[in-house]
């Protein structure tokens, strides 16, 4: 694959994943992903300090899984809605059947009541696999610039 193949891939692969956390479908979320894969939502600050930690934590598909459970089942909040926008993705390095990008996200939050606001605003730093033919993160690491976070951070950036 060429750079430009590989960046549609990629860019593709980030509005199909946009779309279904906007569209609410949570519990397809997780197939955007490798069985044994990263995804974290750390703040900028602790990132580059090296943290592994941060906001959301988690190491495995079934991981995904389970918090796709307890946001359904468990968590109370407000209903909300959101609206990803995506761009500037940039391939950092790629071989045969993998890379690595960074893609620039702001993610509009919609209350109830209509009320709007940024909700966050970062980056994505992804590693991806093409194997199989479809596109899966390995590791999805969302950075956000402020280091604060709403409380409603029910589900997925």
């Amino acid at each position: 694959m060429d750079t430009v193949d590989i960046r549609h891939r990629v860019e593709q692969l980030q509005i199909d994943y946009a779309y279904c956390i906007d569209s609410g479908h949570f519990e397809d979320w997780p197939e955007f992903f490798t069985d044994e894969c990263v995804y974290r939502i750390i703040s900028r600050d602790s990132y580059e300090q090296g943290h592994e930690s941060g906001f959301y934590y988690c190491r495995s598909k079934n991981m995904l899984r389970d918090r796709v459970l307890a946001l359904r089942e468990t968590t109370i909040y407000e209903p909300q809605r959101y609206r990803h926008v995506i761009g500037g993705t940039r391939i950092l390095d790629s071989g045969d059947k993998r890379c690595r990008a960074e893609s620039n996200l702001i993610v509009v939050r919609t209350l109830q009541a209509g009320e709007m606001s940024i909700f966050a605003a970062g980056a994505y730093l992804d590693t991806i696999t093409f194997e199989p033919e479809t596109p899966k993160f390995i590791e999805k690491v969302v950075v956000t610039d402020s280091p604060q976070i709403d409380m409603l951070l029910a589900g997925p950036l």
